[in-house]
């Protein structure tokens, strides 16, 4: 049976007859990938996966079940692994490689009837059962981001520049200019810019970032609140962010973990289980 398509990263040879090698997943190559990132309105979710984050990649990518989804929102400068990430997290999607070829990109399914694992497929003595520190509420930070319109430009690049260089921003800009060379290609968090030896200045406005936090607690819970917050997801929007925190306070809320190990026979990633935790 396939489990997945792997990677050679390195490999080291023990012995005549004996070699140790380590390899990875295509999702861990996304993390050699750049992604230029830049803002989305009702972005086709299918069409950014597809076109942008695996981009050139010889890897079959099924998103078929999160089909007529979009994003909204900001991406910054980054590897295509963090941008997915993003990404699912918007959505609440799960992105699997397991046991097949490729890479298939589904949502979470939460009203599944969990399917029980029985106790002759645990290890004995494998158990662990850690509980976590009480977590009572989540907080969610919201974002958007508006046009400065003010005639102040930021400097984002001033040095001598003999040919091209790419200059990445920390935070989106717009409305770019440049004197003493050229930009040859430019987006909300980037700009490839050439000169040719004598002094070049890029300058850009900012955007108005627009932060909103929102909550969800424990009712009854007056004294010793603890939240889990999320601050950097920016593609959350007042459009997603009820269904986006409902996901976070079901998640951080439930803090006790088990571990074992298992035999899996047909229980797959994503799926719910019930298990025996003795």
């Amino acid at each position: 049976q396939i489990v997945g398509d792997f990677y050679l990263k390195t490999a080291t040879r023990n012995n005549k007859t004996e070699y140790s090698m380590q390899a990875e997943n295509i999702i861990s190559l996304l993390d050699g990938r750049e992604h230029k990132g830049g803002f989305y309105d009702s972005a086709d979710v299918e069409y950014v996966i597809k076109n942008e984050i695996f981009a050139g990649l010889d890897v079959k990518v099924d998103t078929s079940k999160i089909k007529g989804q979009t994003i909204t929102g900001w991406l910054p400068y980054n590897t295509a692994r963090n941008s997915l990430a993003q990404i699912c997290f918007a959505l609440g999607c799960i992105v699997d490689t397991s046991f097949e070829t490729g890479v298939f990109i589904y949502p979470y399914d939460e009203s599944q009837e969990p399917a029980e694992i029985p106790d002759d497929l645990i290890y004995a003595n494998a158990e662990k059962i850690d509980q976590e520190e009480i977590v009572t509420g989540v907080k969610l930070t919201v974002h958007s981001w508006i046009k400065d319109a003010k005639d102040d430009k930021n400097e984002l690049y001033k040095s001598i520049l003999s040919g091209q260089t790419l200059i990445k921003f920390d935070e989106p800009h717009h409305s770019l200019s440049i004197e003493g060379g050229n930009i040859v290609e430019s987006g909300d968090n980037y700009a490839v810019i050439a000169g040719d030896g004598s002094q070049v200045i890029l300058t850009g406005k900012n955007y108005q970032h627009v932060q909103q936090v929102v909550n969800m607690e424990k009712e009854h819970v007056y004294r010793n609140k603890k939240f889990s917050e999320c601050t950097d997801a920016t593609l959350v929007t007042s459009k997603n962010a009820p269904e986006v925190l409902k996901r976070m306070f079901e998640y951080y809320t439930n803090n006790q973990t088990m571990r074992a190990t298992i035999v899996l026979e047909d229980i797959e990633l994503s799926d719910i289980v019930k298990v025996n935790d003795f």
